[in-house]
């Protein structure tokens, strides 16, 4: 993925003060997304609503995630992604606490129950937002079958996933794990180790800035 912006990647090895300013664009860039999607009516009025209760911050981490009270943005999303994009990578952040992801998925696969609620959301934010507003990265998963018109629910999703993975079909379910180009890595290009689903390890985990300290 070319760069199509003027911002640049804070890598470990800059400068301090090169870094800091590099970080601090990318922050004021993520602020005007978070803002943009407070105000714009087009927004579902839940997510409107929750936007001004959540904190947002950057991470140097693969990919983007939230713990469930703060939503973690990392330096590639916020670096290479167009506006519209980041948009939509937050709007899938918010989704994953205002639908309690991260209770429900407790005593379940994880694995399965990461693939199930991804593809939820990303077709019900499809399905709900107007593509003037955000466009869904490529990399993200989706699927025309397990979509929000299809199923109920993440866990009538979830259980059909079970019952291919019971079935022999686990090759297909693993094919499911992203879809069209990977994610931009650090110099841009596309990241070959991401599997398109965002991460959920950290769901219900004290956030940490990079000393370790609680944020």
């Amino acid at each position: 993925m070319a760069q199509q912006h003027s911002y640049v990647f804070p890598k470990k090895d800059m400068p301090d003060n090169e870094r800091n300013e590099a970080i601090q664009k990318l922050r004021d860039r993520l602020d005007k997304v978070v803002l943009r999607c407070s105000v714009l009516n087009s927004m579902p009025l839940t997510v409107r609503m929750m936007m001004p209760k959540l904190k947002f911050h950057l991470v140097d981490f693969k990919t983007s995630y939230t713990n469930g009270k703060t939503i973690s943005i990392c330096y590639e999303h916020a670096c290479y992604l167009t506006a519209k994009e980041l948009t939509f990578v937050v709007m899938h952040e918010v989704m994953h606490i205002l639908l309690l992801h991260i209770t429900r998925h407790k005593g379940l696969d994880k694995e399965l129950f990461n693939i199930a609620t991804d593809m939820f959301i990303n077709s019900l934010i499809c399905d709900s937002v107007d593509g003037t507003v955000m466009t869904r990265p490529e990399w993200t998963l989706l699927s025309k079958t397990f979509t929000n018109k299809n199923y109920e629910n993440e866990e009538a999703i979830y259980r059909a996933l079970q019952e291919m993975k019971k079935n022999g079909q686990g090759g297909g379910i693993s094919k499911m794990k992203g879809s069209g180009k990977p994610q931009p890595g650090e110099d841009g290009q596309s990241d070959p180790d991401y599997n398109g689903a965002d991460d959920h390890s950290k769901w219900g985990e004290e956030e940490k800035d990079e000393d370790g300290n609680p944020i």
